[in-house]
């Protein structure tokens, strides 16, 4: 674009200035789910994408939220402003509601997320960004619901499984630090048994880290014992 049509691009009307931005911005969905098997897009891609058309039509966008109660649920209106110099401005809305509860969530990443979630929509629609896939709910639903949230970490995680992503069980950890002691070859269960084989007899009576711990301890008393 030549200076001679950004200076044109600038000095035209609001309306005008949506509309150029709304036939040159393109934001694919390249973020993958791979729990959920299907492409997204977030609101850091679509500012991301945004920010070079603000530039050549001297235009700025913000983005704010307010808190709405209706019923007995709080939901996020978020309020997405195009504006000029000229102090003319185009706003679009969005709604969404913020969840009950969200496992591995406080209530201030719950907001967060919802609020995150409401401000792309309202940039869907202010510059008429196609999103018709009823999975593209990112934000809220990328992670398993069985997922951990707590967990550090835990997008990537998440993104190499389809599975949930959780803390390892205590038997399991336990197991696996059991395993590294020459005296866990002595115990009666582990006899011709491999590895694997023996932590599935040894969870399938869904003993503790505790019992564990004893036997060892106790078998170890007794081989010292003996020497």
């Amino acid at each position: 674009m030549t200076d001679e049509m950004k200076q044109e691009l600038r000095d035209s009307s609001i309306q005008e200035k949506l509309y150029y931005v709304q036939q040159e911005l393109n934001v694919g969905k390249e973020q993958k789910n791979n729990y959920g098997g299907y492409n997204y897009r977030t609101l850091p891609d679509i500012l991301a994408k945004l920010k070079p058309h603000l530039a050549n039509t001297n235009t700025f966008v913000t983005l704010n939220d307010e808190v709405i109660n209706i019923g007995t649920n709080n939901y996020i209106k978020a309020t997405a402003t195009f504006g000029d110099v000229n102090n003319d401005v185009i706003e679009a809305v969005a709604y969404a509601r913020e969840s009950d509860t969200r496992k591995g969530m406080d209530d201030a990443q719950l907001t967060g997320a919802t609020s995150s979630y409401a401000r792309k929509y309202a940039c869907n629609g202010l510059f008429a960004i196609d999103d018709r896939s009823i999975k593209d709910n990112d934000d809220l639903s990328g992670m398993h619901p069985d997922t951990d949230h707590s967990i550090k970490g835990v997008d990537e995680l998440q993104g190499n499984t389809k599975g949930p992503v959780k803390k390892a069980d205590p038997n399991i950890e336990e197991l696996r630090r059991l395993a590294k002691l020459a005296i866990w070859k002595k115990l009666e269960e582990t006899k011709e048994v491999d590895m694997v084989k023996t932590i599935e007899n040894f969870l399938a009576k869904k003993p503790s880290a505790k019992v564990l711990q004893d036997k060892v301890d106790g078998l170890t008393k007794l081989t010292e014992g003996g020497n």
